[in-house]
């Protein structure tokens, strides 16, 4: 079985009902089934790639209960964290992310999906990765203009 990240953008008013118990769940499925952004099994080798480039990780956020995917609870990042994060997303640049990418270390930490040290698909995986960055980055930026929160989650 695979673990699929998906990102949504969540505008700031309804932010509130996913925390509420009687609405939250309701709330947070609507969000869930929403059109949105799939960074496919990208999101654990993307998150390694940004790591202590960005403040806060464009996967990263506080746990919103009420829906179970089986992988965890879905992350929020806050309408300001957006902002943050979309800025130094702007500010990263492609080949500050290419010294950056570390396949033996990602294969060590056992990053998911266990491809990383395969020799063969190294400069793949990579070309890969710099795609879906540009994919969130272009997301975060549209999520940020607009002034809506993220909800990042895995099916």
């Amino acid at each position: 079985m695979s673990m699929i990240g998906e990102l949504r953008q969540v505008p700031a008013t309804l932010i509130p009902a996913l925390h509420d118990k009687a609405a939250g769940k309701t709330a947070l499925e609507a969000v869930m089934d929403a059109a949105g952004l799939s960074v496919d099994k990208a999101w654990d080798g993307l998150t390694a790639l940004l790591e202590f480039r960005c403040t806060n990780g464009p996967l990263e956020g506080v746990p919103v209960y009420g829906v179970d995917t089986g992988y965890g609870p879905p992350q929020l990042i806050t309408p300001d964290e957006v902002r943050q994060c979309a800025d130094e997303l702007s500010a990263l640049g492609e080949d500050e992310l290419r010294e950056a990418y570390d396949p033996q270390g990602m294969a060590a930490d056992g990053r998911y999906p266990q491809v990383w040290d395969r020799e063969e698909e190294r400069a793949q995986n990579l070309d890969w990765l710099l795609a879906v960055f540009r994919e969130v980055r272009a997301f975060y930026q549209d999520a940020a203009q607009r002034g809506n929160g993220v909800l990042f989650f895995l099916t």
